[in-house]
């Protein structure tokens, strides 16, 4: 009896360690949406939401013309920072990524603002 709980008690410290390291891992810096791919692929993603918000009708022209504008501004934004030739150093990027998730967040509040569908808490059209 005594043996089966020493091997029992060696089994669970035994899984204990080997599954402690393999549960801490690294995802380094800037582990949110904008970071699996690089700043291109971002860029990306954020525009290809803001044409499927235009595209449904979640985006109205006004906000759309607003958010490609931060849009362009930040392609230019990253255009004077690769200007060098050396790439994007630690703190470029970071920059880039910070005005990268602020835009995302607007797009993700001009989808959910309800200014072009008209639902909501009366769950359809206003009819007063």
């Amino acid at each position: 009896m005594k043996r089966i709980l020493t091997l029992s008690f060696a089994a669970l410290l035994l899984g204990v360690g080997f599954s402690g390291p393999a549960m801490a891992q690294y995802y380094g810096y800037g582990s949110g949406w904008n970071s699996q791919g690089g700043i291109n692929q971002s860029q990306a993603r954020l525009q290809a939401r803001i044409n499927a918000g235009i595209a449904n009708g979640r985006i109205s022209q006004r906000e759309a013309n607003r958010l490609n504008q931060r849009m362009a501004s930040l392609a230019q934004m990253e255009a004077r920072m690769r200007a060098d030739g050396r790439g994007l150093s630690f703190s470029e990027r970071a920059r880039l990524q910070a005005r990268i998730a602020s835009l995302n967040l607007q797009v993700t509040r001009e989808l959910n603002d309800f200014e072009r569908r008209r639902i909501g808490f009366w769950g359809g059209r206003r009819t007063f």
